[in-house]
C-alpha cells in the first residue's frame, strides 16, 4: 500500500461527501500476507472501529472511494460495473456519487444496475 493510494482514497472520500471524519488506510504485513483496514485519521481515542462512527451510507461511500482509488487508471480497467451504488446513501452523498459516476463515464465505459427510478433519471 502506497501513500499515494491512501491519499487517493481520502480524495475520493471527500469528493463523495465524507466530511464528518477523515478515513485512512492502515496496512500490515505478516507472514508474507498484507492486510489493509480502514481507520479514522486523527481520532483522539485509540482503536475506534470505523463501523461504530460511520453510518451505513458513509460506509458504502467509503467502500466506493476505496474501489475508485484502486481502479483509477482507465487503461488497466476499461469498464466499471456497479450494482445499486446508491443503496443506503443519504441525499447529499447520493448526489455526489451520481456526479462521480457521470464524470467517470466521460473517460470509460460505466455500467450501472439499479431499481431506483429517481437514480436512473
Amino acid at each position: 500500500m502506497t501513500k499515494a493510494f491512501g491519499q487517493a482514497v481520502q480524495q475520493h472520500a471527500l469528493e463523495l461527501g465524507l466530511k464528518r471524519a477523515v478515513p485512512g488506510i492502515a496496512s500490515q504485513t505478516e507472514y508474507g500476507k498484507t492486510t489493509q483496514s480502514v481507520l479514522i485519521e486523527g481520532a483522539k481515542l485509540a482503536n475506534i472501529a470505523p463501523h461504530l462512527v460511520f453510518s451505513e451510507g458513509e460506509q458504502t461511500a467509503l467502500a466506493l472511494a476505496y474501489f475508485l482509488a484502486e481502479h483509477a487508471d482507465p487503461v488497466t480497467t476499461p469498464a466499471l460495473i456497479f450494482d445499486d451504488p446508491v443503496t443506503a446513501l443519504g441525499h447529499r452523498i447520493r448526489a455526489k456519487v451520481i456526479d462521480k459516476l457521470v464524470a467517470l463515464a466521460a473517460g470509460r465505459q460505466v455500467v450501472v444496475f439499479t431499481h431506483e427510478l429517481s437514480f436512473y433519471c
